[in-house]
């Protein structure tokens, strides 16, 4: 179990006893989780020192996730130049996964995952126009963190531009919970015809929006002056059995306002007091 060894080295353990206890039931990738869970713990270094121990053990060694997990546990102690130099020691180790054909995007993708974490944008961004030298394209999840960490710091211009570069991907590859944080950052950022785009796409993909998702869209759509679209966004919700919750309700009813549309704000209250 990753969080029992860390939490054994945790508590004062020497780390290479913790782990010769274990090494017989150990296969190659088992210590990437235990890696992350030393991250968490604020132990970047016995982290390190794990990472490294490994390297003893050809049924361990090489592999690609531990050296990811490595590099972004650096990354969010704001230890940057020591991840660095790791990438750069093993820049020639040949990736064991079979599953990642770009090992040197992957790494810088690492990187940034931890400047994210700590929160240090300008670092991200800068690792960003590396990867880009190199002649690679971040990958959608790269961009959704990045979208984030620019939207919290109220980076505006950021996040326009990192947007703006995200449409370009022809298909969406982004969990739910992804999409509707870029949603709502397109919102915040004011990029309210963003948001139906992002929308539509989620569907395209086969995918069921959620209630956030639909309250982000009604919401920008309004803002967009487009409240009969926001309005028309009600009976798909209904006819997907889609929970509404107060904020959605607040969002139809401002379209109704701006409407003047008393009929369907009475019709949304009676539906609402039924739901309650």
């Amino acid at each position: 179990c990753p969080a029992h060894l860390a939490i054994q080295m945790r508590d004062g353990r020497d780390v290479q006893d913790v782990l010769m206890e274990s090494v017989h039931l150990m296969v190659r990738g088992s210590l990437s989780g235990t890696i992350l869970e030393l991250g968490r713990m604020g132990m970047p270094l016995v982290a390190l020192e794990t990472f490294l121990w490994q390297q003893d053990y050809a049924h361990l060694w090489p592999d690609e996730g531990t050296l990811l997990s490595t590099i972004q546990v650096l990354a969010e102690a704001s230890m940057e130049e020591r991840a660095r130099k790791l990438m750069i020691i093993m820049s020639n180790t040949i990736s064991m996964d079979s599953n990642n054909s770009n090992p040197i995007l992957s790494r810088f993708e690492a990187l940034i995952r931890g400047l994210v974490f700590s929160r240090r944008l300008h670092e991200a961004l800068y690792v960003k126009e590396e990867v880009e030298s190199h002649g690679f394209t971040l990958t959608q999840n790269s961009y959704a963190g990045l979208i984030l960490l620019a939207s919290r710091l109220n980076r505006e211009h950021v996040v326009k531009s990192l947007i703006k570069e995200m449409g370009g991907f022809p298909e969406l590859n982004l969990g739910l919970e992804q999409v509707t944080s870029v949603m709502a950052a397109c919102r915040k950022a004011r990029m309210y015809e963003v948001v139906p785009s992002l929308f539509m796409w989620w569907k395209s993909a086969g995918f069921l929006p959620n209630t956030i998702m639909f309250e982000i869209t009604v919401t920008s759509l309004s803002s967009m002056g487009k409240h009969r679209d926001a309005l028309a966004m009600y009976w798909e919700m209904e006819e997907i059995g889609c929970c509404l919750d107060l904020l959605v309700y607040k969002a139809f009813f401002t379209a109704c306002l701006e409407l003047h549309d008393s009929t369907k704000a009475l019709k949304l209250f009676s539906r609402m007091e039924d739901s309650q």
